[in-house]
């Protein structure tokens, strides 16, 4: 869930550290809309990629961008309700650590559920502190 993954970099530039019970909370805070909006809006839009007919045409293909834009606003709505969330708590100072531990905890959360394979996870860690190297 990438509005998820990108709350726990969030959290993590504002010092705060996630810890498996609190993504579980983030999780289950979520997860309905994740699975009954968001992941419903995707599966159509990639339908409309390939078909029934008359999909794809013309047509269609602007169906498909409206149904895209849909999805990427309930995207939105879901990192504003996260961001809502955040309750004053033990702060510590930013750091590439603490990015990575937080996607970490986050991965963990949905690589059970996803069966991320083993590496990825890894991979993942390391482009975030890659894309928070000055």
């Amino acid at each position: 869930d990438v509005p998820v993954l990108l709350y726990a970099l969030w959290l993590a530039g504002r010092g705060f550290r996630l810890t498996p019970a609190s993504m579980v909370m983030i999780d289950t805070e979520v997860g309905d809309w994740r699975r009954e909006i968001v992941q419903s809006l995707r599966r159509v839009r990639q339908r409309l990629k390939t078909g029934p007919s008359p999909a794809p045409d013309s047509e269609t293909d602007s169906l498909r961008a409206a149904v895209k834009a849909a999805e990427l606003k309930a995207e939105k709505i879901e990192l504003d309700h996260l961001a809502g969330l955040v309750r004053p708590g033990e702060r510590v100072e930013p750091s590439a650590d603490l990015y990575a531990d937080n996607l970490a905890t986050a991965l963990a959360l949905y690589a059970g559920a996803t069966n991320l394979a083993a590496g990825e996870g890894s991979t993942l860690v390391l482009a975030a502190i890659a894309m928070q190297a000055p």
